[in-house]
């Protein structure tokens, strides 16, 4: 877990290391209030159950529509040599919360942390759902060198990512 979280470091997007499920909302809520973030926040369904109205966040659930701040999804595993999430879409997790809202947020198990990218292709064969229709592969932040060949985060997607990474 320590490889993917250095690697995922040194592509500019950081970890946060939570105890259990249930921290997800207060944490989420602490961090935007640190950063300053107040606008909507859309929520992968399958972390729908966690107590939301409990860290005084009302978000919505489903796919992103484009206004959102914060979106929060779920990855299937993380690549430790690359610091990479694979995440699968489905209707427990709409592709659209990876790329539109301005700060991804991605919960991780540590257990769900592989070595390489091929081990990432067998987690996902070896799921007890469907093959998903897209699978994403994101390390970082978005970022674009168009513009005089400057790094600017954000220009095609999300701006911050991090990872809660669960022990």
């Amino acid at each position: 877990e320590r490889d993917f979280e250095s690697a995922l470091e040194q592509a500019a997007g950081t970890v946060e290391w939570l105890d259990q499920p249930d921290d997800i909302p207060r944490q989420l809520a602490r961090v935007m209030q640190q950063q300053g973030l107040d606008g909507p926040v859309v929520v992968a369904p399958a972390l729908a159950h966690l107590d939301w109205a409990g860290a005084g966040l009302a978000p919505r659930f489903g796919p992103a529509l484009g206004d959102e701040t914060v979106g929060l999804s779920q990855a299937v595993c993380g690549v430790a040599e690359t610091g990479t999430l694979v995440l699968a879409s489905g209707a427990d997790d709409p592709t659209t919360i990876n790329f539109l809202p301005e700060y991804h947020f991605v919960v991780l198990a540590s257990a769900n942390v592989v070595d390489r990218l091929e081990d990432a292709w067998m987690r996902l064969r070896e799921r007890d759902k469907p093959w998903p229709r897209t699978v994403n592969l994101i390390t970082g932040p978005s970022r674009t060198a168009d513009v005089e060949q400057t790094i600017q985060l954000g220009a095609h997607g999300p701006r911050s990512l991090k990872v809660f990474m669960l022990s």
